[in-house]
């Protein structure tokens, strides 16, 4: 058992979730527990039923939110936090400490001792740290009245937190765990502001009064909240909870039935024969053929602990669902546009006069869309975000030839180039006189979760410059000129003179220059940084070369066709906003015709080879997703696969080959409820209902239909304080519906524009 250590005389073994533990004789701290806490726990009748396991803390934590002001050092049985700067800490630093647990099945507590320094004197109030069990803000345990041992302090934000203790005695803290949990992956603190913070947290424990688990387990028959569409594989998978593949089982398969339209009907489906490592578990496979209708699906027990489970869904009749799909996802633009055309036109007037970074100057940095859920606006991803579209536009452009609420009507134009064209306006801009652009616009601090953009007066800065934010500025500029040539000649012209002069600052600036990740101790947002800019050099040349089509540009273009294929083919196909060769590939397919032959099969090569290796993974994939199994999910992995599907329609459209169309729409069941946590990740009546997003949690807005959440992240979760709700889980679970989940449910805008193009390339190839 991790980092647990029973501490007295063990007297007794019991078999708990098939591991054996052995329960304590009674002793002199079961005394000062049980009067604790004794009365709460129903179970509990006596000390002699109570176990205490230590917790050792295995390592020191890291400040997850690189405040850099707060130092831990190992204490006896525990840890220092102490600050290494000077003056008042007025800010939040946040710690995570990975205990990993086996816990028993039952009522249990975590408890620890806290205290500060003389010297320690809080800046809020009386808080010290807001207290955190697995990613969730963790309750005080009960005393034996009934009551809380303690009150936690409400902060205006809604957190609970720890309050300082008085007299410089240690004060016990003591923190109800639910009796389901079994397992014990973090607790976690976020720190209150002081001057002098001192702080000792130690005697980690766990008390606990196990009890059998007499618990059953239903399998999970995952279909789609959607419903299946016509024309869409009509694939239900089946996890098997408790399974395991490696024991040989008795028959070796289940039978499922069928009911609804027509009755009822068995169907046998072979039990899988491996565990999939994304999801931990196993997974069958059930392809159907349904007229439309409603329809129930029911799968039976498997093992001694086990029921069955159910799930009904739908067969619709037409394509209804999609479309309403469709313009969801586009019309969340709107609630993301900064601005005049946006709802909130009189908000962060400070961005007409955004403050140069170490600089007296000023400049306008108004419009154009919010990056994420806060208030930053970020050239790298923006770009990539208005490029997908441009790159849609220039190469099936029928798909978006549809309406936009609440656009439609804007102009003479389709409705898709007002969306892209707010954003365009905006990238202009963030270049310089020099050429020049800059890396993003964003505040100091984030500003807090609650906050509306109508009470978000923070400073804007207008960082420096870099060699990605230029180049991929110059592909833009390049494409939107290109796309409104035949809409907006002069807006295309002023595009296309910024494009040729970013390309001049490039030619001029041959190196990579990039922002720095922390100026003077703090973030300015999100960095997008980079460490390698020739991908983003490439996508330049080769939308200038889809503008202007001069042989001159066409050979710039192609002389690192080669080179940028290798790259392509190392990194998996990579596609994001770090990496876009893909992009430049698009950007170059748009002129095929007047390519060399070399460049022409080696583009359609790439964009072939992409789609043809992400299908193969998905015949591979238990849960049809071109991920390799044992790949982790990044952060915003359902952009990277919306981004999959783009490129398959795309694809499909240009090669005739429906292989990859089809696909496309079999994964589309996996945004809706097919997955692990038969989790819907649009924001609508069934799905994600708590996004992080400043303007919904402020409520400055209600929340609207049609966003994408960024969805299981297994890699990066950056100081994320949900993140203990999630550590340790497989890839695929690394998800957690909540507001503070910046890493799993905040919205953005680069996966934001590829769920959205990925809608409309599905509805236009139905």
């Amino acid at each position: 058992m991790n980092a647990v250590v029973f501490a007295s005389v063990l007297y007794e073994t019991a078999l708990i979730k098939g591991l054996h533990m052995k329960f304590q004789k009674p002793h002199i701290r079961f005394a000062f527990a049980l009067g604790l806490f004794g009365a709460s726990i129903a179970a509990a009748e006596s000390s002699e039923d109570s176990v205490e396991m230590t917790l050792p803390v295995p390592e020191l934590p890291v400040d997850l939110w690189s405040k850099q002001r707060l130092a831990p050092e190992p204490v006896e049985d525990g840890l220092r936090l102490r600050d290494t700067g000077s003056g008042a800490f007025n800010d939040a630093s946040f710690w995570q400490i990975h205990f990993d647990a086996e816990l028993p099945y039952g009522r249990k507590m975590l408890s620890f001792d806290v205290s500060v320094a003389s010297n320690h004197a809080p800046l809020w109030g009386e808080q010290l740290l807001q207290p955190m069990i697995d990613g969730k803000e963790a309750a005080p345990a009960l005393d034996d009245t009934g009551m809380p041992s303690f009150e936690k302090v409400i902060a205006n934000d809604g957190k609970g937190f720890i309050t300082v203790p008085q007299g410089g005695a240690a004060k016990t803290i003591t923190l109800d765990i639910p009796k389901t949990t079994t397992r014990l992956s973090s607790f976690a603190f976020m720190t209150a502001g002081a001057t002098g913070f001192d702080m000792t947290l130690s005697d980690f424990k766990i008390v606990a009064w196990p009890e059998q688990d007499n618990r059953v387990f239903a399998p999970n028959p995952l279909a789609t909240s959607l419903g299946f569409l016509p024309g869409h594989p009509q694939t239900v998978l089946i996890e098997w909870p408790g399974f395991d593949p490696s024991v040989e089982t008795e028959p070796n398969n289940a039978i499922v039935r069928l009911s609804g339209r027509g009755g009822d009907s068995d169907i046998s489906v072979p039990l899988p024969r491996r565990l999939s490592t994304a999801s931990g578990s196993a997974v069958s496979r059930i392809t159907l053929n349904l007229d439309p209708g409603s329809y129930t699906l029911t799968a039976p027990g498997i093992g001694p602990k086990s029921i069955e489970g159910k799930t009904s869904f739908q067969v619709a009749s037409d394509s209804s669902a999609l479309a309403r799909m469709r313009d969801e996802a586009w019309g969340a633009f709107y609630w993301i546009t900064a601005g005049p055309n946006g709802p909130f036109p009189d908000a962060h007037p400070q961005d007409a006069a955004a403050k140069v970074f170490e600089s007296e100057g000023t400049r306008d940095v108004s419009g154009g869309w919010y990056d994420a859920g806060d208030y930053g606006k970020y050239t790298v991803n923006g770009s990539w975000a208005v490029a997908l579209m441009l790159l849609t536009g220039l190469n099936a452009p029928d798909a978006l030839e549809h309406s936009i609420s609440p656009l439609a009507g804007a102009s003479d134009k389709p409705d898709w180039i007002d969306v892209a064209v707010a954003q365009l306006d905006w990238l202009a801009k963030m270049q310089g006189p020099d050429g020049g652009v800059n890396h993003k616009a964003t505040t100091r601090e984030w500003p807090l979760l609650d906050i509306a953009p109508h009470d978000d007066f923070a400073v804007k800065y207008f960082m420096p410059v870099s060699s990605t934010a230029t180049a991929d500025f110059a592909a833009t500029m390049a494409l939107g000129a290109r796309v409104l040539a035949r809409y907006d000649p002069a807006r295309a012209e002023r595009f296309k003179v910024a494009a040729e002069r970013a390309l001049l600052w490039l030619d001029a600036n041959p190196g990579l220059i990039m922002i720095e990740r922390l100026y003077d101790e703090s973030a300015y947002g999100g960095p997008y940084i980079d460490s390698d800019d020739s991908d983003e050099r490439f996508f330049a040349l080769a939308s200038w070369a889809a503008l202007t089509q001069s042989s001159e540009a066409i050979a710039a273009a192609e002389s690192q066709l080669n080179t940028r294929l290798e790259v392509l083919n190392a990194s998996k196909n990579s596609t994001y906003w770090g990496q876009v060769d893909l992009l430049g590939m698009w950007a170059l397919y748009s002129i095929r015709d007047v390519l060399s032959e070399d460049g022409a099969r080696t583009v359609q090569g790439s964009l072939q080879s992409a789609a043809h290796k992400w299908r193969v993974l998905q015949q591979r994939s238990a849960w049809l997703l071109p991920m390799a199994d044992d790949e982790g999910y990044p952060w915003g992995s359902n952009g990277t696969l919306a981004t999959v599907g783009w490129h398959w329609l795309m694809w499909s459209n240009a090669s005739g080959d429906d292989n990859f169309a089809r696909a496309a729409k079999a994964m589309l069941p996996y945004f809706h409820g097919r997955n692990p946590l038969g989790q819907t990740y649009v924001t609508n009546a069934v799905g994600v209902r708590n996004p992080h997003l400043r303007p919904v949690v402020s409520g400055a807005i209600e929340l609207p239909p049609g966003f994408i959440a960024g969805g299981a992240n297994s890699m990066d979760l950056a100081g994320d304080p949900t993140s203990g709700a999630i550590l340790g889980q497989p890839p695929l679970r690394m998800f957690v519906d909540d507001k503070e989940s910046y890493a799993t449910n905040e919205v953005a805008i680069n996966w934001q524009s590829a769920w959205a193009l990925y809608a409309s390339l599905l509805m236009s190839m139905r």
